[in-house]
């Protein structure tokens, strides 16, 4: 089915603003789901990271604090003051360990929180039974402990924080690479669609415009031909039969359009050829009335067959008078 040029037209913008549409969703598509995980790795991973570094900073403290061989050596003042720094930190490590389980965990993460709390556990009552026996004045017993349980618990823990520490690390340098990968193919897609725009915009338009170009040139031609060729012509032989001159032959050599189209340049043509072949037929018609044979009113000029039946009537009287002479 052969479309006009309106609709050529409507129908080739009309892909081009779906295309555009379609460019429009892969770039807001493509920058949602970049921000999402960019977030994501914020909350998730550094502020993961945060929260462990807290918990490292608070193990160390306690470590320092009233479980230390300082705690024996001090006053009861200096031995109050420790104890109460030790439960801020102890409130700042559950508080942060909180925080972070709360957070999206891998399997990996879960294993170690499990870890975690089982070593914690342990090393919470070590140093517990450390403070109490450097209370009653057990100071051997006290770093008995320190040096055996009390250090394999803090280790433990320790480690459990480092593997979460790691797997920060890991997914965080997995997710920055996803995010790249899908920024890079969201990147391609956009391309390929600006590209397929761009050509399909360029082609609807070159097509278009050679189908009007075409249409128009191929009627100037004809009637550059017709007015410059086939009416002189004509006049020539109307003009000629007007003097009684029949060897005048109407050559037509303008090349008829064989294929008008569809679209309205088509129309305009088929048109145009209609009222030409009207128009030629009018001029000839003026001059002679082929229906009636006969001479038309205010016209010198003869058709074509009755000039040749004159001619013979004519020619045959000549040669009867010449006969009876």
């Amino acid at each position: 089915m052969s479309l006009g040029i309106r609709a050529n037209l409507f129908a080739g913008f009309g892909v081009v603003l779906a295309l555009n549409l379609v460019i429009g969703y892969i770039g807001l598509r493509n920058t949602a789901e970049l921000s999402s995980q960019f977030k994501t790795l914020y909350e998730d991973r550094m502020m993961s990271i945060v929260k462990l570094t807290t918990v490292q900073g608070g193990m160390y403290e306690l470590r320092m604090g009233a479980a230390s061989v300082n705690y024996a050596l001090g006053s009861p003042q200096q031995r109050a003051v420790t104890v109460a720094q030790d439960q801020v930190w102890l409130k700042q490590i559950d508080e942060s360990m909180r925080a972070f389980a709360a957070t999206n965990l891998v399997d990996e993460e879960k294993a170690a929180i499990r870890d975690w709390n089982t070593s914690y556990d342990a090393f919470l009552k070590a140093r517990a039974e450390i403070v109490n026996l450097t209370e009653t004045g057990n100071v051997n017993a006290a770093e008995a402990l320190r040096s055996g349980d009390f250090a394999t618990q803090r280790k433990q823990s320790d480690d459990s924080i480092n593997r979460l520490l790691a797997v920060q690390q890991n997914v965080g340098l997995q997710m920055s690479r996803d995010a790249l990968a899908t920024a890079e193919l969201w990147q391609r897609v956009l391309v390929f669609f600006s590209l397929v725009a761009l050509g399909f915009g360029g082609a609807m338009a070159f097509f278009v415009s050679r189908g009007v170009a075409r249409g128009v040139q191929a009627v100037q031609k004809v009637l550059t031909s017709l007015t410059e060729n086939c009416a002189r012509y004509l006049e020539e032989g109307l003009a000629a039969m007007s003097a009684n001159d029949l060897s005048v032959a109407v050559q037509s050599v303008t090349q008829p359009i064989e294929h008008y189209g569809r679209d309205e340049i088509g129309q305009l043509v088929a048109v145009g050829h209609d009222r030409l072949s009207d128009g030629v037929r009018r001029r000839a018609g003026h001059h002679c009335d082929p229906e009636r044979r006969r001479w038309r009113p205010g016209h010198q000029s003869r058709c074509p067959g009755d000039e040749q039946r004159r001619y013979a009537a004519g020619a045959g009287d000549q040669r009867h008078r010449s006969g009876r002479v």
